[in-house]
């Protein structure tokens, strides 16, 4: 995350505002800035995009190591998938 001018933001201010936010909407769950790296790779599952992108963009070497991690997320785009495909 940058500020105004461009500087990064340190990971504790994005984890005091997101404390914040989490008071002001009344969220249960933890919300840190890692949440938002865990979000991408699950809208870009359900999204059906190709496992070797989204490990690309995240930074993992190769999919086994992103798909380890996500592995809930992924079978569910692929539940999601199977279904479509079995209209076929």
């Amino acid at each position: 995350f940058a500020g105004k001018f461009g500087k990064p933001i340190s990971y504790s201010l994005v984890g005091h505002y997101f404390a914040q936010c989490r008071k002001e909407v009344d969220i249960d769950k933890d919300l840190v800035s890692h949440t938002l790296r865990h979000t991408h790779v699950s809208k870009l599952a359900e999204l059906g995009i190709p496992l070797y992108v989204i490990s690309k963009r995240v930074g993992h070497h190769d999919a086994k190591t992103t798909s380890n991690i996500y592995l809930h997320v992924t079978k569910k785009a692929e539940g999601k998938y199977n279904d479509i495909i079995s209209k076929l």
